[in-house]
């Protein structure tokens, strides 16, 4: 891997940046300046190219003829481009010019002399003659940069009379030959099939022993016209109380069901290819187009209806069971096509079984009355006695969260364990647990909203036990095998000799002191009659991500008022629910429980003398995770500077070379790229930015491996991005590019935010993707989701040791979390890449002491 060695790094000296650097308003200011420039200028291409008129002057842009455009590719620092202007006429003409300000320090102009002059001046073209103009490029960042020249024309004859053409010149800074703007597909890729059990639960009743016992109804949407609309103006009228708590949320999941249909009805095809697998004849593939950053919400476990063009009558009915990329993969429920391809129409139908189990979790919770959980009110709390106090190495919250669990302080309403990221809400859990293990013969159900997050609090209870027999992962019957953690395969209900998942029986299931399951998984638990006063404790990990009717699933349905305790850990700051129907969102579906009750509750608010309630609720407050250059902005923008760091951090990443300001673990790099979209793709990439991203990487493994570490280790980087098809293109360029290719990657995650949600690594490597569209096109300025600040809360808190935000910060910086982070790296000298400052330099603009360059070996 040809990457510079110590000596080869520019060094360039630092100036006191707190003096120099303006504060977070002018600096948001100077980005609003940007657009506005950039609106003018747009403007003006837009209209001075569409009425330009026939004279006797023509400019010429590099080799083009009279195009008022010109694209070129710089895959050194510098560039040049000739505008030849040329008068035709019989008179000589006179010229100025004035050019956009956005890259000014960047673009010189000279004559054929070599002369430099500048934009306003005035000049001559005699007839017949040509009049050339170089233009200099000269930058070593990579991105994209824009020139406009907008000239005016006068006659000696006709002084008064003037005329104008515009010219657009735009230079690509790569660090490679050629810009790959649509990368190879994968070969390798279309040969994984995700290995799920070998039966698909239709065919398999001895799959699940499991029997039904209490009835799950359908729940249909109400088909009275105009029922939805008239619910929509109750839930504006009736805010949510114990009364109306079954029908509001019935109303609600009913809004929700039909924009799910709504939106799986935009992945209906017409004669499209469904393709069997090489490697699994009975798993066929379609490629969808169009997905969006929430199709794995919408297409999970959906239904599909396959009908081929060329049989008559033929039907084939099958289940989505993964999604990858812009191909999702289709198992059958009951003939298997005896073609290898398909061309057929292919139809969506919503999987409603999600909805149904939320459904009668709502009528569960208003039918036997858990009021006082939902709603409850100050009462002295029944302390269960303890045969030994809790002994442990824990902080003093920790140790209060812990003791208060066991005795079941806050029952019959829920403990609330609130911890900002990187507290050890997770750890605080396992531990309650294997304290309640020693002290208690009792049944605990832990349940989190997805199979990740219950694997992960799974796989640290098998930790911290000794008898790990009592622990039991409980899988969906049609989760990927391939996905099941080494660690678990033991203590779950796979079948590993014949390669199938099956539910066990309901005396095998009440066997299991400690059963981990996600929340919409124990809802099977409920249907197959697990009585209500089995399990003493009911816990939820990363209840924040949850719907209240999700959370609901467990607590309505296996939840005893007077024995069972329910706890609920996760941190309303981050990412919420996930919920595709706006207006059910905005009356409440997109609010957690954990959320709820913290937000309109006395019992979980702070006293202004005395703090909460330790009850009832513990809010974690020592960072466990983060270095504090890392959790500073975090900490100020959404927990107060209360978050105390605590980390033991490995000092690997102190000395490492791109570091801007030795010992500061915080990098911003500013790019100029273009945020791109594939035809039928709604989601947006940036290939300036993976540039950059695989430069850092490689720079990272060559430091790795500087220190005697061969590969990456698990959990040591990861790379974010807010948008799928980023995510995609990082991990192809990964794999095509000939350095680390060549290396043992297989432990670099690269994911989206919501993938990192309640993991962290070492080193964070993050591309916000979105920036300034080229001025040809219109001008939308517009941030999306990574606006949102619980995205930007996650993002921001995953690294331990290092975190590089790789952005354009003429956008960002028009948002006040990003203006923060942004302005917090140039004040530490932190910065590296292009800045605001590039548009050009003044007597009045603040400059910024650069930093040293990524190598372009």
């Amino acid at each position: 891997m040809s990457l510079p060695q110590d000596d080869e790094w520019e060094t360039v000296p630092r100036r006191n940046l707190n003096k120099i650097v303006p504060d977070e308003n002018q600096f948001a200011n100077l980005a609003y300046s940007e657009i506005q420039d950039r609106i003018k200028w747009a403007t003006l291409f837009q209209k001075n190219r569409q009425t330009e008129e026939n004279h006797d002057v023509k400019i010429k842009v590099g080799y083009l003829k009279y195009q008022k455009s010109f694209s070129v590719t710089a895959n050194d620092n510098k560039a040049v481009v000739s505008l030849k202007v040329s008068n035709w006429g019989h008179h000589s003409v006179y010229f100025s010019f004035e050019t956009s300000e956005f890259w000014k320090s960047l673009f010189t102009f000279k004559d054929h002399r070599g002369k430099t002059f500048g934009t306003l001046e005035r000049h001559c073209v005699n007839a017949g003659k040509i009049f050339t103009i170089n233009v200099h490029f000269d930058s070593e960042h990579t991105g994209f940069y824009e020139v406009v020249f907008l000239f005016t024309f006068q006659t000696k004859e006709k002084p008064k009379e003037q005329f104008k053409m515009i010219r657009l010149i735009d230079v690509t800074r790569s660090t490679y030959k050629y810009m790959q703007l649509q990368l190879p597909q994968d070969p390798k890729s279309s040969e994984e099939v995700p290995q799920t059990s070998k039966t698909v639960p239709a065919k398999s009743e001895n799959m699940n022993a499991l029997k039904n016992v209490v009835v799950l109804q359908e729940f249909w949407l109400p088909r009275e016209e105009g029922a939805l609309e008239k619910a929509a103006r109750e839930l504006e009228q009736k805010p949510l109380n114990s009364e109306n708590y079954a029908r509001r949320f019935h109303m609600l999941l009913h809004l929700e069901e039909l924009h799910l249909q709504e939106s799986l009805d935009k992945y209906n095809q017409e004669n499209v290819l469904v393709t069997a697998h090489k490697s699994n004849s009975e798993t066929f593939t379609l490629k969808i187009t169009g997905p969006s950053y929430n199709s794995s919400v919408v297409l999970s476990c959906c239904f599909v209806t396959l009908v081929p063009s060329d049989v008559d009558n033929k039907v084939y009915e099958g289940i989505v069971h993964d999604i990858r990329e812009d191909r999702i993969f289709i198992k059958f429920l009951n003939e298997v096509p005896d073609r290898g391809v398909l061309r057929c129409g292919v139809t969506f139908k919503l999987n409603r079984m999600c909805l149904r189990m939320q459904h009668r979790a709502a009528a569960m919770a208003a039918e036997r009355g858990p009021m006082d959980l939902l709603f409850p009110t100050r009462r002295l709390p029944r302390l269960l006695a303890l045969n030994r106090p809790p002994r442990f190495e824990f902080n003093p919250e920790q140790q209060k969260a812990v003791t208060h669990i066991l005795r079941r302080t806050a029952k019959p309403a829920a403990y609330l364990l609130c911890g900002p990221p990187g507290t050890g809400k997770t750890l605080t859990l396992v531990k309650a647990i294997m304290e309640i293990v020693k002290a208690q013969d009792i049944n605990i159900l832990v349940c989190a909203p997805s199979n990740s997050a219950s694997d992960d609090i799974c796989e640290k209870i098998l930790k911290g036990l000794v008898d790990t027999d009592k622990v039991y992962r409980l899988y969906p019957l049609l989760h990927s095998i391939a996905k099941i953690p080494e660690i678990l395969k033991k203590n779950c209900n796979l079948d590993q000799k014949k390669g199938t998942i099956k539910i066990p029986n309901k005396k095998s299931i009440m066997s299991r002191k400690i059963l981990v399951t996600t929340l919409q998984t124990a809802g099977r638990l409920v249907t197959g009659g697990i009585p209500p006063k089995h399990y003493t404790y009911i816990f939820v990990d990363e209840a924040g991500q949850a719907t209240e009717t999700e959370s609901m699933i467990p607590i309505a349905g296996l939840c005893d008022r007077s024995t069972c305790q329910v706890v609920l850990a996760g941190d309303p700051k981050q990412l919420g629910p996930v919920v595709i129907s706006k207006t059910a969102e905005y009356h409440g579906l997109g609010v957690s429980l954990l959320e709820r009750l913290m937000r309109d509750n006395d019992l979980y608010k702070p006293h202004e003398d005395f703090g909460f309630d330790s009850n009832f609720i513990t809010k974690l407050l020592k960072n466990y995770r983060s270095h504090p250059a890392i959790l500073k902005v975090p900490n100020d923008l959404f927990y107060g500077g209360e978050l105390q760091p605590c980390a033991r951090l490995s000092k690997l990443y102190n000395q490492l070379e791109l570091l801007p300001k030795e010992g500061f673990p915080v990098v911003f790099h500013g790019v100029a790229g273009i945020s791109q979209q594939e035809k039928g793709f709604s989601s947006f990439y940036n290939m300036a930015e993976i540039e950059v991203i695989k430069e850092y990487l490689k720079s990272l493994i060559q430091h790795l491996h500087r220190n005697n570490v061969s590969h990456v280790p698990p959990g040591e980087i990861g790379i974010i991005s807010p948008y799928r098809k980023q995510v995609e293109k990082i991990q192809k360029a990964i794999q095509w590019d000939a350095d680390l290719s060549k290396e043992n990657l297989e432990n670099v995650e690269v994911g989206t935010v919501d993938k990192f949600q309640g993991k962290e690594f070492s080193v964070i490597l993050m591309s916000t993707v979105r920036c300034f569209p080229k001025l040809k096109h219109k001008q939308n300025f517009i941030l999306g989701f990574i606006r949102d600040d619980r995205r930007f809360n996650v993002a921001m808190t995953r690294a331990r040791s290092l975190l590089v935000v790789v952005g354009d910060p003429r956008l960002l910086a028009t948002d006040k979390n990003w203006n923060t982070f942004i302005h917090y790296c140039l004040k530490a000298g932190a910065y590296r890449g292009f800045t605001l400052f590039d548009r050009g330099l003044t007597q009045d603009t603040p400059t910024v002491a650069d930093a040293p360059t990524l190598s372009t070996a």
